[in-house]
């Protein structure tokens, strides 16, 4: 049995500030336009589904994010992140840049600000 170590990736968190603000804000947006979409136009079920999608994920990450502060080593302006937890945070990432642009064909919902 071999004794590999583990990678560690040094990650900013400048960086991990702003994925966390740009979840915060696509979250905000996605559940305004989800209330709107059941309430108002309840047929629009694949643009239902993906507001659902990207409010599920950037709500995740931004959880992720959380306990990944709590239980991860930060030094400095630095968080260290496992290669399973970096995996986590660019699969969430590329879910969020599908399913903005599924979204963006299905309708003309925006969830970016200004």
């Amino acid at each position: 049995m071999s004794d590999k170590k583990e990678k560690v990736y040094k990650l900013s968190l400048e960086v991990i500030d702003e994925v966390r603000e740009a979840c915060e804000e696509q979250l905000n947006v996605s559940h305004h336009a989800l209330n709107f979409y059941l309430s108002e136009k309840p047929g629009f079920l694949d643009t239902i589904a993906l507001l659902s999608d990207l409010l599920t994920i950037n709500y995740r990450m931004v959880k992720e994010i959380e306990r990944m502060e709590q239980v991860c080593e930060v030094e400095k302006n630095h968080i260290y992140l496992s290669e399973n937890q970096l995996t986590l945070l660019e699969a969430a990432t590329l879910s969020k840049i599908y399913a903005a642009d599924e979204l963006k064909k299905s309708c003309v919902v925006s969830i970016y600000y200004n």
